[in-house]
């Protein structure tokens, strides 16, 4: 740090500083104007290996593997598999999967193939009602509407 200063008004400005560090250092641990998340660099293997588990997450919409396992397949830890596949792809595994679903279920109701209760269950919902609020949020139509 240089100081332009000299003598008492250098004391005063190298105690000013000091201070700043100090009120800086208060409001991190207090949480405010925490720093952003760090994002890590992924390797290619590992890049691969999240793409491989999101194929298997949406494999069997009825029956996905839960996050352990995936993070298991891939071999890597639950929490470090959470913190890349959002990294890769933006969203948790459980929003990548919900999203997938709901794609599935419109498509299923575009067809004309499916009534909304089928088409709902056969995606993985199995809550109606959930499944009409997220379809509509997702795509800014009620499922009713789509078919």
């Amino acid at each position: 740090m240089s100081c332009p200063y000299s003598g008492k008004t250098r004391a005063l400005y190298v105690e000013g500083k000091a201070m700043e560090v100090f009120a800086c250092e208060l409001e991190h641990i207090r949480g405010k104007d925490a720093p952003a998340p760090r994002q890590t660099r992924l390797c290619a293997t590992d890049k691969e290996r999240i793409h491989y588990a999101a194929e298997l997450l949406i494999l069997d919409l009825l029956h996905p593997p839960n996050l352990t396992e995936l993070a298991g397949k891939v071999g890597m830890s639950r929490s470090r598999f959470y913190i890349n596949f959002k990294n890769v792809f933006g969203h948790s595994p459980m929003d990548y999967l919900r999203t997938h679903r709901l794609q599935f279920a419109r498509q299923l109701l575009r067809q004309g193939s499916h009534n909304v209760s089928e088409a709902a269950f056969a995606a993985g919902f199995t809550n109606l009602s959930y499944f009409s609020k997220a379809f509509t949020a997702e795509f800014g139509l009620s499922p009713r509407q789509i078919r």
